[in-house]
């Protein structure tokens, strides 16, 4: 008999290629947090890993002046604390980070929102640092109304030059609007164009940007939402390549709220949205891909029923075109209230390869999606014990959709709640999840966690 299963157990794993899924295991490395020079509140909001498996970590944290400063750490691979750089705007007020990225040329770039004046409030900020975390230059930019602008994604091109999407404020002196804007920076930081999208009288904002290069031709794809003339937030969906752009909405839907895009080898383009049904007054989520000029080539709907929520979080394209939705569940019910992970695989047709859930029993609450060069989907995010603490709960998937591990973390204290806001995977596969964690009472810190994967 147990001949007879060894070789069955032989088979399966010849055959359907079981054998990482069996025995793969994950293991954490190290956790570190950082508490800040106040002790009181680090919020960490990305993070992203190098080519020699150095981690970079940017958050807010609250200053020695009792305001909030742009953090940004680099650890080792071994979870050692190389530098920490800390960046208080001209105003000596509220400073934060909304999204990172590492250039090819090992260079950092963070972007975010920072306190100018105060006849600027606050102004878009972009910050280039080195490897080694010398500051090479800042840029704020204001709108002309002088209010809350913020930059919320940037593309980097080969030659160096910035190009970020957000949202400023400006007025025609009569109206003031809140604008989509893009701002094109060359390689020292000198602002060389400003565009805006859509009508600078209704409210807008971007969201998302991809620098697409062929050769010496360089373009930019954006993303973003513009309010409906018709409805006070109410949103359609604006993309553009160039001078192709596209106004999306539907009559099946009241507002379309963008959470990304991502352009494939063949420059065609994938939104995900989240898309608000007039009828029972519920989100689904929407996929869409283009193909400038073209326009549409398809959309995707995806709904869990009458009374469940269904809202996009995050989103990841593979080299082959696949596209990867992560989104909540939020069920209304009866008998319950709670909320799912949900994953969802389209291929390049559009075609739903799988559609996957976690549920721990309580709360789930998905946030950040990451891949492998092996096409391996990791999702991260916090995750409710059954007395509704709140951990970090981080899950592996095959390409075809087999959860290969689970992982939980909580920091060791009672009732300390863990919040999950990013993920990178090294070529190594080494699994880096950042966030923020009140591990001791009173102070909020930046939580970094480090997973291996042996198999």
């Amino acid at each position: 008999m147990k001949k007879i299963i060894f070789k069955l157990f032989t088979f399966l794993i010849v055959t359907f290629g079981i054998k990482a899924y069996v025995v793969c295991q994950v293991h954490q490395e190290w956790v570190a947090y950082y508490t800040g020079a106040a002790n009181k509140f680090s919020a960490a909001v990305a993070t992203q890993i190098d080519s020699s498996g150095n981690i970079y970590v940017t958050g807010a944290s609250i200053g020695l002046d009792g305001d909030e400063d742009i953090v940004l750490l680099k650890y080792s691979p071994t979870g050692t604390i190389l530098w920490e750089r800390r960046y208080d705007g001209e105003g000596n007020g509220f400073d934060a980070p909304t999204f990172m990225k590492i250039g090819k040329d090992g260079n950092i770039y963070v972007a975010g929102t920072s306190e100018g004046t105060p006849a600027t409030y606050n102004d878009m900020i972009i910050l280039k640092y080195t490897p080694t975390g010398d500051l090479v230059w800042g840029f704020t930019y204001d709108g002309t109304a002088h209010w809350n602008d913020i930059a919320r994604s940037l593309g980097i091109s080969e030659d160096g030059r910035v190009y970020v999407v957000g949202s400023a404020w400006n007025t025609d002196g009569v109206q003031i609007s809140e604008d989509f804007i893009e701002i094109i920076l060359t390689k020292d930081g000198t602002l060389d164009s400003v565009r805006l999208y859509g009508n600078t009288l209704l409210r807008e904002f971007g969201v998302g940007i991809e620098v697409v290069q062929k050769y010496s031709t360089i373009e930019r794809v954006v993303v973003g939402a513009q309010m409906d003339s018709n409805g006070i937030n109410a949103y359609k969906i604006i993309t553009a390549k160039g001078n192709w752009v596209n106004k999306y909405s539907s009559s099946y839907s009241t507002s379309e709220i963008p959470i990304g895009l991502a352009v494939d080898s063949q420059q065609n383009i994938y939104v995900v949205a989240s898309s608000h049904r007039k009828s029972l007054k519920k989100w689904d989520v929407l996929s869409l891909k283009y193909n400038p000029p073209a326009g549409l080539l398809w959309e995707r709907r995806y709904s869990r029923g009458d009374n469940v929520d269904t809202r996009a979080r995050a989103m990841a394209l593979d080299s082959s075109g696949n596209l990867y939705v992560l989104a909540s569940l939020h069920a209304e019910l009866a008998t319950s209230n709670l909320s799912d992970y949900l994953l969802l695989k389209y291929d390049t047709n559009g075609v739903l390869k799988w559609a996957k859930t976690y549920d721990n029993g309580k709360e789930d609450d998905p946030f950040a999606i990451a891949l492998d060069k092996d096409g391996n989907v990791y999702v991260t995010g916090r995750s409710q014990t059954q007395e509704r603490v709140w951990q970090c709960a981080t899950l592996k998937f095959s390409p075809s959709g087999n959860r290969i591990w689970v992982a939980r973390y909580g920091s060791p204290v009672n009732n300390a709640e863990d919040n999950p806001r990013s993920i990178s995977v090294s070529p190594s596969g080494m699994v880096i999840v950042t966030g923020y964690s009140n591990y001791v009472e009173g102070i909020t810190s930046f939580f970094t966690l480090a997973y291996s994967q042996k198999n």
